[in-house]
C-alpha cells in the first residue's frame, strides 16, 4: 500500500458479507444463487474465505458473479462504504471512495489530463475533441451526473464557488 489506500480486492470480502446479510442470506444461499445463474465451483467454504479475507486475489469474473448474484453494482464490492477510506488504484495513486466509484461507473476520469480520452475515446478525432472541450469550457463547463466536465481550471473555479 504505497499510496495510502487499500486495493479494491481488499474491500470485496466485507462488502459481500454486508450485501449477503442485507438480503438475509446464509453463505450457502449465495452459493445456491450463483449456481442458479450458471456459475460453477461456488461453495459455502469459498464464500467464507472471501468474506474472511483469506482470498488474497479475487478474479474479475468472481467479482462480476458476486455482484450479479447479490444484485449490487460492481463498484459497491470494490470500495468502502460511504465517503471514508482510500482506494489504491495503482502503487502510486490512491483516491477517495467517491472518486473511485465515479471513475469505475464511467462518470468521470480519475486523472484530469485523461478527460478527452475518457469522455470521447475513439469517437472523435483529436481536433474534434479539442473543439468540443473548448466549447464546453466557453460555456463554463458541462454538469454531468458524475460532476463538472471542463478543464481543470474550470472545475477548480466551480469547486471554489460552492
Amino acid at each position: 500500500m504505497g499510496s495510502g489506500g487499500k486495493r479494491p480486492s481488499e474491500y470485496v470480502g466485507k462488502r459481500v458479507e454486508l450485501a449477503r446479510k442485507d438480503r438475509q442470506w446464509r453463505q450457502s444461499d449465495l452459493a445456491e444463487r450463483l449456481a442458479e445463474l450458471g456459475f460453477t465451483g461456488w461453495r459455502q467454504s469459498k464464500i467464507a474465505k472471501i468474506e474472511n479475507g483469506e482470498t488474497k486475489r479475487i478474479s474479475l469474473e468472481d467479482v462480476l458473479a458476486l455482484a450479479l448474484a447479490l444484485g449490487v453494482k460492481v463498484p459497491y464490492l470494490l470500495s468502502p462504504a460511504g465517503d471514508e477510506g482510500k482506494v489504491e488504484v495503482a502503487p502510486k495513486l490512491a483516491c477517495s471512495a467517491p472518486d473511485f466509484r465515479g471513475w469505475l461507473s464511467g462518470y468521470r476520469p480519475l486523472i484530469a489530463e485523461d478527460e478527452r480520452t475518457f469522455y470521447l475515446g475513439a469517437l472523435a478525432p483529436d481536433d474534434e475533441a479539442t473543439r468540443i472541450l473548448r466549447v464546453v469550457d466557453e460555456v463554463g463547463g458541462l454538469e454531468l451526473p458524475g460532476g463538472l466536465v471542463g478543464t481543470p481550471s474550470i472545475r477548480k473555479e466551480a469547486d471554489d464557488a460552492r
